[in-house]
């Protein structure tokens, strides 16, 4: 079987980006790039992969959070992140691959994260093993 994964992006519980979804592939390269205005550092990002299923509730495929008060300002920082389901913590569902930009927005307490993603790689029998 084949994925067709995306990526959601999170903070403080809202949507903030939605990838494009990548058909019929268990290594994807999505090569994109988005720019988050952030209102506090101490907000982690949180990052979500799904299977998207035509018709059907696309399935969870892993979760990571990216802690923005780890960045450095001004500096790209390639990132790799675990992707975990939380309610199988031990069970390894592959990482993603992204690029990390923190930039004070000036004349403006907020900052603005710029991020850059691109490969996914998910172990797929373990995804399919913790399907419920």
């Amino acid at each position: 079987g084949t994925s067709d994964p995306y990526v959601k992006f999170k903070i403080a519980g809202k949507e903030v980006f939605r990838s494009k979804t990548i058909h019929k592939n268990l290594n994807p390269v999505w090569e994109e790039k988005v720019s988050l205005l952030v209102e506090s550092l101490r907000e982690p990002l949180y990052v979500k992969v799904f299977d998207y299923d035509f018709g059907l509730q696309d399935d969870f495929m892993g979760s990571a959070y990216l802690y923005l008060e780890s960045l450095e300002h001004q500096r790209n920082l390639d990132v790799t992140i675990e992707l975990k389901d939380p309610h199988y913590p031990n069970h390894d569902l592959g990482s993603l691959d992204l690029t990390v930009k923190l930039i004070p927005k000036e004349g403006d307490f907020r900052e603005t994260v710029s991020i850059s993603f691109s490969y996914l790689f998910v172990f797929l029998a373990d995804v399919f093993r913790l399907k419920i």
